[in-house]
């Protein structure tokens, strides 16, 4: 669901990183098994790799 929402504000921002990061991160810490930082990270910057605008 992160990658949804992740790509969805990633592209509808038109690439903004920060936004999209905020957006990915606020959108974890609200779930009921929040991924750790530390992991959320590495999966961001993979995303990152695959997402288009």
């Amino acid at each position: 669901m992160l990658t949804t929402i992740g790509g969805w504000v990633f592209k509808n921002t038109q690439g903004d990183i920060d936004l999209t990061a905020d957006a990915v991160q606020d959108t974890n810490n609200r779930g009921t098994a929040p991924i750790p930082d530390r992991e959320l990270t590495k999966k961001f910057k993979s995303w990152l790799q695959h997402w288009h605008y």
